[in-house]
């Protein structure tokens, strides 16, 4: 890609590793838009709330000046993706905002019941790739924890195996490119110093006060079940877990991927 192109914040994520509270996180910091697990394969799902002109429209209609007249089904499409969200960037810098785009990864490596079989490619990038460089970072929690969390999405409750979850999760990190990796659970754990480095990796001015305004933020998709938590902290034991963990030890490449993701089973 062109040096020249301009960069585009993002957070990579296959869903279950605590990306709501980092949206959370990062739309606190002053003058920050966060669009919510979008990319061009996500637009047309959950009834349309994982699209960006839905939630612009919805949360952040001073944006929308440049981007109005773009259809809500034809950015599914990379190319008109790519323009509506250079447009967009263009528009957020002109008001002195920084957008960044937490990327619905889910549908590019698992995919199903959505998508099947899986691209295995990020889509983010095939649209953006004539207008912007992303710079993410990728975000992670142990398959466990992960795998019982994404079941508790009605959608998926029935059809993600353990295999299939691995399989997946082994796809995304082979594509993965330069980003720094992040653990859930050193978030939860040590906040200000993991969310310093995510601002930092990502280019973002970090500010302590985010930590404690991040409960204020209600503009991200995904599970608000502990919206009013006011601390961050990694919460009660899932239900699923030991199910998970029953089927995730019998799974291929299991072990290959706790190594890799730093875990111990």
């Amino acid at each position: 890609m062109p040096a020249s192109l301009p960069e585009l914040p993002v957070i990579r994520t296959l869903g279950g590793c605590g990306g709501t509270l980092v949206s959370r996180l990062f739309g606190a910091l002053p003058r920050t838009v966060v669009l919510s697990e979008t990319n061009p394969r996500s637009v047309h799902l959950f009834a349309g709330t994982l699209n960006p002109l839905k939630q612009l429209r919805q949360w952040h209609p001073h944006l929308l000046e440049d981007v109005a007249d773009f259809d809500d089904a034809e950015i599914g499409y990379p190319p008109i993706f790519g323009d509506m969200l250079q447009r967009l960037v263009a528009t957020a810098r002109r008001q002195d905002r920084c957008l960044l785009v937490r990327d619905f990864n889910y549908a590019d490596f698992i995919g199903l019941p959505f998508i099947w079989p899986p691209p295995g490619n990020f889509s983010l990038d095939a649209a953006v790739a004539q207008y912007l460089t992303p710079r993410a970072i990728y975000l992670v929690r142990h398959p466990v924890d992960q795998l019982a969390s994404l079941r508790t999405h009605r959608s998926l409750e029935r059809v993600l195996s353990a295999e299939r979850f691995v399989a997946g999760c082994e796809l995304f990190l082979e594509h993965r490119l330069d980003g720094p990796l992040f653990r859930y659970e050193d978030l939860t754990e040590r906040p200000e110093t993991t969310f310093r480095d995510m601002c930092e990796a990502l280019r973002l001015p970090y500010t302590p006060e985010a930590l404690s305004r991040f409960c204020e933020v209600k503009t991200v998709t995904g599970s608000l079940a502990r919206a009013a938590d006011t601390t961050i902290s990694r919460g009660a034991p899932l239900p699923g877990a030991e199910r998970a963990r029953r089927e995730l030890s019998q799974a291929p490449g299991y072990e290959s991927l706790l190594h890799v993701l730093g875990y111990t089973a």
